[in-house]
């Protein structure tokens, strides 16, 4: 039962805030690559069990799905991680 209720709750929290983005304009892609880092900052950097960090980490994950679709991912993954950076995920074609 609770994890019906849980799912029911997603589900209208996805409708909901489906139809509040509807009339937004698209950020651009700097903004969400910074709204990624600012929610990565919040998902890494707080408690494991806080309602916060998960939500925030919830949406950094969104966040991540959109910047891929716009072709952006966090690389590139031949080098360390202090040196990755916002790139291209596969090179745009002609």
């Amino acid at each position: 039962m609770k994890q019906t209720l849980v799912v029911l709750a997603l589900l209208m929290g996805a409708a909901v805030c489906g139809s509040a983005h509807a009339g937004r304009p698209r950020l651009s892609d700097q903004a969400l690559m910074a709204k990624e880092e600012n929610l990565n900052d919040q998902c890494r950097g707080g408690l494991g069990t806080s309602r916060a960090t998960m939500a925030a980490c919830d949406r950094r994950d969104a966040v991540l799905g959109v910047l891929e679709k716009r072709n952006i991912c966090w690389g590139p993954r031949d080098v360390i991680e202090a040196e990755m950076h916002w790139v291209r995920c596969k090179p745009l074609k002609p």
